[in-house]
């Protein structure tokens, strides 16, 4: 079960807390590198935990190129996912139960598992659990950032930050100085940003983006509250809107044909390079006024990201 859900994948955030530790700590030597590494893979057990979860809840067919684990083994699944979630706090009882700052490493995991825990209720209450309709009346700008934010933002883009910046700290700095605060407020605005740039991309490259890319359309299907139908509901006249309503969360092949073809009379694609544009000057904004964290943590997770994209 570790074997087929773990491993694999493109370890971002596991990579992520081992190049914000050495940032911050200047540490290179084995016993500081393999620390890092054990949390980072900490993490990685972590998020497959939760990708497990979710691809039960949405009876998603492919994780990674390869059919999803309880497509495999049926409700067994559930069961396993909530044993990686176990592995996961014994490991960090086993090689970080003696680390002063060990306390804070467990209460950003459960922190960060409930921001994702609560992110998924916000995006599962924009369909209707008995009609699995849409509730157009939810699908806000508003509404949608709040979904990324605590469904993504969190725990695959702040989280692993933070994790380094704490394993980062030094034994006789106090995790509650107001210093350290500022380091993980200032690195949860930065991931935020990020987290909607690569979330609205990657919205657009599956169901609308000109770029080679297979589409699946799954946000259509699925009448998830994501950035295209959110910015589409708010430019369409009242003919488009109503097209939208009546096929937006339909598999059918001709709702899923209408729907992208509101998106291309809107041209939702120049919205899109336009907002990207817009949010890429906010981001570069923000890194050139950082404070309390060097650049080269987020510059890390941007690149590492834009590989997949």
């Amino acid at each position: 079960m570790i074997k087929q859900n773990v491993p694999d994948g493109k370890h971002i955030r596991g990579m992520t807390v081992v190049n914000t530790y050495v940032a911050l700590s200047g540490k290179r030597d084995k016993k500081s590198i393999k620390d890092a590494l054990l949390l980072g893979w900490c993490l990685e057990f972590y998020h497959s935990f939760m990708s497990l979860v979710e691809d039960i809840m949405d009876d998603s067919k492919l994780r990674r190129g390869r059919s999803c684990w309880h497509q495999l083994v049926g409700m067994r699944g559930v069961n396993d996912s909530f044993t990686l979630e176990g592995f996961v706090y014994q490991l960090l009882k086993k090689y970080f139960g003696k680390h002063l700052h060990y306390l804070e490493i467990v209460e950003l995991f459960i922190s960060a598992g409930l921001c994702s825990e609560l992110g998924k209720t916000l995006e599962m209450s924009t369909v209707d659990y008995k009609t699995k309709k849409p509730i157009i009346s939810k699908y806000t700008f508003d509404h949608f950032q709040k979904i990324v934010h605590l469904k993504k933002g969190i725990v695959s883009y702040y989280l692993p930050v933070a994790l380094g910046i704490v394993l980062a700290t030094r034994k006789k700095v106090s995790v509650q100085s107001v210093e350290h605060q500022k380091k993980l407020k200032e690195a949860k605005k930065i991931a935020f940003q990020i987290a909607i740039l690569n979330h609205i991309k990657n919205d657009y490259l599956d169901n609308l983006g000109s770029e080679i890319r297979t589409k699946n359309y799954t946000e259509i299907k699925m009448g998830k509250c994501s950035w295209l139908i959110v910015t589409a509901l708010s430019q369409a006249n009242e003919d488009e809107a109503k097209t939208l309503k009546k096929h937006y969360g339909s598999d059918q092949n001709k709702s899923i044909q209408f729907v992208q073809e509101i998106y291309n009379q809107l041209n939702l694609e120049k919205s899109y390079k336009d907002f990207e544009t817009n949010i890429n000057k906010s981001l570069e904004y923000s890194l050139n006024n950082l404070k309390h964290n060097p650049k080269e943590i987020f510059f890390f997770l941007i690149d590492q990201s834009k590989k997949y994209y």
